[in-house]
């Protein structure tokens, strides 16, 4: 069995959440295992379809504590740390990262971990985003 990891910001009712758990719905879970790696706890309406179709979630940071410019420093540290302990006690076949903004960090982190497969999904963006194929 195949064991995908999909970073994602939250398991909220938003359209890159709704589309991963609907994937997950159809997926032949015999050979396809996803767990997510949450970076926000808040409102985790799809946690419970995931977790009945036999996938894991791992809650890796709280971005919902704090204020100010020290906690989103302290906030993305605790994200990248959970994030580096899953990769290092997993073992994933591939990381799918559906977070646009922080997704080279991932990416290398999950490089450095000697994971196969790496995917950069940006299911939307801005006019600010260059416009260039990455591979």
């Amino acid at each position: 069995m195949k064991k995908i990891l999909h970073v994602i910001s939250s398991l909220s009712l938003g359209g890159i959440e709704s589309l991963v758990v609907g994937l997950y719905k159809n997926v032949d879970r015999s050979r396809y295992q996803f767990e997510f790696a949450v970076m926000n706890p808040v409102n985790p309406v799809h946690a419970d379809m995931v977790r009945q179709l036999g996938g894991v979630v791992h809650y890796v940071s709280n971005a919902t504590t704090g204020r100010g410019p020290l906690h989103k420093i302290a906030w993305r540290a605790r994200a990248w740390r959970g994030y580096a302990r899953l990769l290092r006690t997993r073992h994933y076949d591939a990381v799918h990262c559906h977070v646009y903004e922080r997704f080279s960090f991932f990416i290398l982190l999950a490089w450095l971990h000697k994971i196969p497969v790496r995917i950069v999904h940006c299911h939307n963006f801005g006019t600010e985003f260059p416009r260039a194929v990455f591979r």
